[in-house]
């Protein structure tokens, strides 16, 4: 008897062991699941923080690539224009513009204007789709230019120590700003001027050869001869100005100014 309770007794405890490791076992196994199940929330987090694009986001990036087709066409017909000669400028385009459509050669057409900087209008078109709208836009641009060395008086007789060249906004500058030296190099000039301001056309003249007074030579000129004969001069004038004067007879004739102290008088 005492043999089998002893036995018994190790099977017993035999059990108690079993069930020991049966118990740790399944506490490790629920660890290992609460881990795993932190794990793969933290991951469904992580995705649904994370942009997914869409539908709307491709048809988005999809119309900035059709803007950039169109605003380089605009700029590529700006260019394009020989008044701005290869100089850099900048394109401004309003705020509300067309929505222009994918096209795979957007044609861009600068309508006539006085001047290629400020407000220009443009005519905009595609043929697949068939699509065409206008458009204005603002552009900017620098271009040299003559001015003063320093204060003038009327009257100055232009040279090249008076002038200097310089660069400004173009869209400032009046249409007839002296671009080339030789426009106003040797003229007078028929207003005072401050030192460094834009010297235009019709700030001078033409320089007079003959003056007020002067006693000249008129040469008659007509189909098969030409006279000439003394005169004086009954105001001044500048080379292929007309010119009146009094002859010797006292009869006045009309002439144009040839050279200092020298007019032709046509006779038909």
């Amino acid at each position: 008897m005492g043999g089998w309770l002893c036995r018994g007794g190790w099977l017993c405890r035999s059990g108690n062991v079993y069930r020991n490791r049966v118990r740790h076992g399944l506490v490790l196994l629920s660890i290992a699941l609460s881990i795993a199940l932190s794990m793969l929330a933290a991951t469904g987090q992580a995705q649904a923080q994370t942009p997914v694009a869409t539908k709307a986001d491709e048809g988005l990036m999809s119309q900035q690539a059709i803007d950039g087709a169109w605003e380089k066409a605009i700029e590529a017909a700006i260019a394009d224009q020989s008044a701005l000669e290869g100089r850099p400028f900048n394109v401004s385009l309003p705020e509300k513009r067309p929505r222009w459509p994918g096209c795979r050669a957007p044609r861009v057409q600068v309508n006539p204007s006085s001047r290629p900087v400020g407000r220009i209008s443009l005519s905009l078109r595609c043929e697949a789709p068939r699509w065409q709208a206008a458009l204005q836009v603002f552009v900017s641009a620098r271009r040299s230019h003559w001015v003063t060395t320093r204060a003038l008086a009327m009257g100055t007789i232009l040279s090249e120590a008076d002038l200097v060249l310089t660069e400004s906004d173009w869209g400032s500058l009046s249409e007839d700003v002296v671009t080339e030296a030789d426009q106003v190099l040797g003229r007078t000039l028929n207003r005072s001027l401050g030192a460094g301001q834009a010297l235009t056309l019709n700030f001078v003249r033409q320089t007079a050869v003959i003056r007020t007074g002067e006693k000249i030579r008129v040469q008659m000129t007509g189909s098969n001869f030409t006279v000439s004969g003394d005169g004086v001069a009954m105001h001044q004038g500048a080379v292929g100005e007309s010119l009146r004067a009094k002859m010797a007879s006292g009869q006045v004739v009309t002439g144009v100014v040839l050279r200092a102290g020298l007019i032709e008088v046509r006779v038909d």
